[in-house]
């Protein structure tokens, strides 16, 4: 039901409320430790990483960089061949060194970039160590590099240059990608990268209050976080040295705060759920109307009203919403007639830019088709079989009219009249209804061959066609109106139906004057000749079109 109150009323209620009654003080002082415990701990990796970068000479951090830049892209390299190149330490439990040979290849076309690997790793190794010893709990420290947010690699990645854990553990190598939008990282690079406000050779580290838990990361390896520092190293690369802090002792900590502080909030907690109830039950009940109604557009449900629930806001939006669905329905109904008037892409054009009805004159190419023989063919037929029969040509016929671009205009007992052009203007008018006579005439072969071989009665089509200029428009009184064309154009279009060939069609000289695409395979356009027509005093110039067949041979 409606409520006077509005949603963002009830809502400060409810945070007044809960505030009123919350032992903020003694929960801030509970819950401070482990933040300052947090912030000890990422103080002492910043001197770690500060001290370890020192030691790498500039030269160093160059060449292992550009090394690194050129892998990116370069076949997938195992990592642990990679350290173990460099090292050629023994592992803790004995195991072979492997194969080295892919990487000792790389590492040889940039010896300078070998030596500073080789001389680098203890380093990172040491701080590693050194974090392990101080209660840091290190998972890596490693080295990487970023060109900047760029289209390709690094839109979404930096590389790896080199870690510090050992052959024998799961290491990284020179160039294997780093997807930094896989763990949320964007804040990193964001710390660095001047284009995103960051500066090289600071420190950085994961937000610690975003807004009020650290954004710890979480992924195969465990969760943790990150403090890293950096070094430009050219114009276009960044290095960073980054430490990977297991984050279960920090949480373990926030977790013992939480514990303390719930004897104080129990209480609170209870009134909390109560007064949340309350405001839960006036958002929910107009959402799940709401969602009730985006089911029913999703499922053409157009008559579905949502009731008008919960504050004056959402009385507002599900009435705002309920009008959206009777015009959508309106829109989709209005789309569904045009499209048995129009092709689809007729219809679609006509509902962005609207029909202009009423008469107006436009150059349009008619169409007239008839069954030669019709009555006599149909003299001892059944009425209803006679429908049954119209119903299935009219089936194959109007589909392919109306994918050809043609509006049909009207039946006449066994005759289709269509225009090309209208409602809509369509340049190619002529190459079109010239291309659906010769679709509809093929088609309504294949329809009598399946018909004779079910014993059914069949049909023989004239086509006439003719361009030119018309009047169209809505044509009638205020009982009854039709979207039609008259003219002379039309006039003509149906005394070429008449002259017509059974089986293919007869072409006015206005039409193929106007016709600029090439004739469709097995067609034929006869020169114009002079055809005598019925109401015309002389005779008019037209041309036979053949489809396939110059005679046509019943199936």
């Amino acid at each position: 039901m409606a409520t006077r109150l509005g949603f963002r009323a009830l809502l400060t209620l409810w945070l007044l409320g809960t505030a009123g009654i919350v032992a903020v003080p003694g929960v801030v002082a509970e819950s401070s430790r482990p933040w300052d415990e947090l912030q000890t701990r990422i103080r002492a990796s910043e001197a770690l990483l500060a001290g370890t970068m020192a030691n790498i000479p500039p030269a160093d951090q160059v060449a292992m960089a550009r090394f690194a830049r050129a892998q990116v892209g370069a076949p997938e390299a195992e990592g642990a061949a990679f350290v173990a190149a460099i090292s050629r330490l023994p592992s803790p439990d004995g195991t072979a060194l492997p194969d080295t040979s892919e990487w000792e290849t790389r590492l040889a076309a940039d010896p300078e970039a070998a030596q500073a690997f080789a001389r680098t790793w203890p380093l990172l190794a040491t701080a590693r160590s050194t974090a392990e010893r101080i209660g840091l709990s290190a998972n890596d420290v490693y080295l990487t590099v970023d060109e900047g947010v760029k289209p390709g690699f690094y839109e979404d990645h930096i590389a790896f240059v080199l870690g510090a854990q050992g052959w024998w553990e799961d290491t990284v190598y020179p160039g294997q990608p780093y997807d930094i939008t896989a763990i949320d990282g964007l804040h990193w690079r964001a710390s660095y990268l001047s284009s995103l406000g960051g500066r090289p050779g600071g420190f950085g580290h994961n937000p610690v209050h975003d807004p009020i838990l650290p954004r710890f990361e979480t992924d195969e390896w465990g969760t943790w976080y990150s403090v890293w520092t950096s070094e430009a190293v050219g114009p276009e690369a960044t290095l960073a040295l980054t430490m990977d802090i297991e984050a279960s002792a920090v949480r373990e900590m926030m977790a013992t705060a939480a514990k303390r502080s719930i004897v104080a909030i129990l209480v609170t907690f209870g009134i909390v759920l109560l007064v949340a109830r309350q405001v839960a039950l006036r958002v929910s009940r107009p959402v799940a109307a709401l969602q009730e109604g985006a089911r029913a557009v999703l499922e053409e449900r157009y008559s579905y009203a949502a009731p008008p629930l919960g504050s004056r806001e959402f009385v507002d939006l599900i009435g705002t919403f309920n009008r959206m669905i009777r015009q959508l329905g309106e829109r989709v109904n209005l789309l569904q007639t045009l499209e048995k008037l129009l092709s689809k892409e007729l219809a679609e054009t006509a509902m962005r830019e609207g029909l202009q009805l009423g008469g107006k004159e436009a150059e349009c190419t008619v169409l007239f088709t008839d069954f030669a023989g019709f009555s006599t063919i149909t003299a001892n037929m059944k009425a209803p079989d006679v429908v049954h029969a119209l119903n299935d040509y009219f089936n194959v016929l109007i589909p392919i009219i109306k994918r050809h671009g043609g509006f049909v205009d009207k039946y006449i007992g066994d005759a289709i009249v269509a225009f090309f052009g209208a409602p809509l203007p369509i340049p190619n008018h002529a190459d079109r209804a010239l291309q659906c006579t010769v679709a509809m005439q093929r088609a309504l072969r294949e329809l009598n061959a399946d018909r004779q071989a079910r014993g059914l009665v069949t049909f023989d089509m004239r086509v006439g066609i003719n361009s030119g200029e018309v009047v169209v428009g809505a044509i009638g009184c205020d009982e009854k109106l039709e979207y039609t064309s008259i003219g002379e154009t039309t006039t003509l279009a149906n005394r070429m139906e008449s002259a017509s060939p059974i089986g293919h069609a007869c072409v006015a000289a206005g039409t193929r004057t106007r016709l600029r695409e090439p004739l469709p395979a097995g067609v034929t356009l006869d020169a114009e000749e002079p055809i005598a027509v019925k109401g015309y005093g002389a005779p008019v110039a037209a041309s036979r079109l053949w489809v396939d067949e110059r005679r046509f041979q019943r199936p």
